[in-house]
C-alpha cells in the first residue's frame, strides 16, 4: 500500500482506567499515572530515528511502531521482535511497581505515522485484538505475526541467530494460554531480567499484594472480576513453576501463592 510503513505495532492501556478516573478525586494522581506510563512506554530516543520507532500516547493508550523494512534493520538486523517483546516485557514490570496493570496486542502490517498522525489497517488489528481478543491483563501476540516470522524470518532474524535459534529465544519470552492465544509471559521471562533471587522474589510478592487489593471487593463472578482470577490463575501457575532458590532465602512458595479466599469468584470447590 502506497505511503505505509510494514511495521510491527504494539497497542496497550492501563487496565480498569475508565473506573480509576471516575474515583479518584485527585487529578494529580491519574497525572502521576499517566507520566509513568509514558516515560516508561517512549522509544529510545538513540534508536528512534534510525529504526523508524514512534511511541504516541493518548489518555492510558500507548502505540508503538518500528518499521521492519527500515534501512538500519535491514542493514544490522537487531532481532526487531525480540526486542520489542523485551521492551513491552521491562514496560510491565516497572508498572508492576506502580500497581498499574496492562492489557494489549502485538501485531504487524501496514500503518503510517507522521505529522501527528497515526492510522493504517495494522492500528486497526490492534484496536480489535486488544479490546475483544486480550480480555485478560496480558499483552497477546497476534498469530498472524508468529506465520509472518515462520514464512519469512530475515525481517526478524538477529544477524548472529539463525531463524530456529531467533524462533527460541521468542519463545523464551512468551506463555501459550488455554485457550491457545500466546502472551507476553512477564512474570517468568522478568526473572532473567533480575539480578538476584531476592528481587525477584520481592517482584512475585508486589505482584501478589496488587492482584489481591485489586480485587478485594469483587465477591461475584462478572468480567471484571473473570480478569483477576485469570491473572491470579496465571500467578499461581508461576509460582508452582518454581523450582530452586526459595529455600535459600527462607521462603516456601505457599508464601506466594495467591489462596482462593484472597479473591471471592475463585471458590475452591
Amino acid at each position: 500500500m502506497s505511503g505505509y510503513s510494514n511495521s510491527i505495532v504494539t497497542f496497550f492501556d492501563i487496565l480498569g482506567f475508565a473506573k480509576l478516573v471516575e474515583t479518584t478525586k485527585d487529578a494529580s494522581a491519574i497525572e502521576k499515572i499517566l507520566t509513568i506510563l509514558k516515560e516508561e512506554s517512549a522509544a529510545d530516543d538513540k534508536l528512534a530515528d534510525m529504526y523508524e520507532m514512534n511511541s504516541i500516547n493518548f489518555s492510558d493508550t500507548i502505540v508503538r511502531t518500528k518499521n521492519i523494512q527500515s534501512e538500519a534493520n535491514i542493514k544490522y538486523r537487531p532481532g526487531i521482535l525480540f526486542h520489542e517483546l523485551l521492551d513491552i516485557l521491562h514496560i510491565q514490570a516497572k508498572l508492576i511497581q506502580h500497581g498499574i496493570l496492562l492489557r494489549g496486542s502485538i501485531t504487524m502490517g501496514e500503518i503510517v505515522v507522521r505529522n501527528g498522525l497515526i492510522f493504517g489497517p495494522a492500528l486497526n488489528r490492534a484496536y480489535k485484538l486488544e479490546s475483544e481478543i486480550a480480555i485478560h491483563p496480558r499483552i497477546i501476540v497476534d498469530p498472524a505475526l508468529l506465520q509472518y516470522f515462520d514464512q519469512d524470518p530475515k525481517w526478524f532474524t538477529a544477524s548472529q541467530h539463525d531463524p530456529t535459534m531467533e524462533k527460541e529465544y521468542l519463545k523464551g519470552l512468551l506463555n501459550k494460554g488455554s485457550d491457545g492465544i500466546w502472551f507476553i509471559d512477564y512474570l517468568r521471562s522478568i526473572e532473567s531480567e533480575i539480578d538476584s533471587i531476592e528481587g525477584y522474589i520481592s517482584f512475585l510478592e508486589d505482584h501478589k499484594k496488587i492482584v489481591i487489593s485489586k480485587a478485594a471487593n469483587l465477591s461475584d463472578l462478572n468480567n471484571v472480576s473473570a480478569k483477576y482470577t485469570w491473572l491470579a490463575s496465571y500467578h499461581n501457575e508461576v509460582i508452582n513453576g518454581l523450582t530452586e532458590g526459595l529455600e535459600k532465602i527462607g521462603y516456601e512458595k505457599a508464601d506466594l501463592i495467591i489462596e482462593p479466599q484472597h479473591i471471592g469468584p475463585m471458590y475452591d470447590f
